[in-house]
């Protein structure tokens, strides 16, 4: 089964934000809207709590405009598919500056749109390829306090917070203190098994053994060693859907 693609819409207009949703769930393309905002307030906590493949960002908006909250996002490093859309076609070489992914001038048609998703959809599965060719040849750079450390992906079992960085945790039960956040250390391994089970930890799937439903606890199980973690109700249901896990 293809991947499910998660789509994010920002557009002040209700009835604009209502029918995009509508022409991107009843597509063909496999996308789905995992949250729709009326600005860019919440807009970044959105986008790191998701993580969508898609973003719609409308133009013209009030409070904040899309090619003004384009140029934070690009700030925070975020890899997403932005699609400007806007009822100004005077604007297209300003957000084409910003090098979105693409535009669509409104009203755009249903034909429209689900060409620049089958567009979106073949550039992320590119991009995953290319990220996922020699997995098990290539190490991960992870910046530390005295440098780098260098590790397999295979080898790490789970990661999580402490405090403004990070701790890698490998199979030699080693834990590796490094300079980077937690979203940012995601953002190195989200190409390879790994899933943010909460804000806090990430886990390799490779090493998850049981899930118990009822106190929403994941086991992961390392040689003789057996760790225990919490995971959001978003994420039971992750677990509710699959039926068997890739390694590696």
């Amino acid at each position: 089964m293809a991947k499910e693609l998660s789509a994010i819409i920002i557009d002040d207009d209700p009835g604009a934000r209502k029918i995009l949703k509508k022409f991107i769930e009843e597509g063909k393309n496999g996308v789905r809207v995992v949250s729709s905002l009326e600005d860019t307030t919440k807009a970044i906590a959105e986008i790191e709590k998701y993580r969508p493949d898609i973003l719609f960002l409308d133009i013209n908006m009030p409070r904040e405009d899309g090619l003004c909250f384009a140029q934070r996002l690009q700030l925070t490093g975020v890899d997403v598919r932005l699609i400007f859309t806007t009822a100004y076609r005077d604007y297209a070489l300003d957000a084409f500056s910003l090098k979105p992914f693409d535009f669509l001038v409104k009203p755009f048609t249903v034909s429209e749109l689900d060409s620049v998703m089958r567009k979106a959809k073949e550039s992320l599965a590119k991009s995953s390829q290319n990220e996922n060719d020699g997995n098990d040849q290539h190490k991960i750079k992870f910046k530390t306090t005295n440098g780098y450390r260098f590790v397999y992906p295979g080898e790490i079992v789970f990661i999580r917070s402490a405090g403004n960085n990070a701790e890698l945790f490998v199979k030699q039960c080693e834990a590796v203190c490094l300079t980077t956040t937690i979203s940012g250390v995601f953002k190195a391994v989200k190409p390879y098994n790994f899933l943010q089970i909460n804000r806090s930890t990430i886990i390799n799937l490779d090493f998850l053994t049981r899930i118990d439903r009822k106190e929403r606890i994941c086991f992961l199980n390392c040689g003789t060693k057996e760790y225990a973690f919490r995971f959001t109700n978003k994420i039971l249901s992750y677990f509710e859907k699959i039926n068997s896990i890739k390694l590696g």
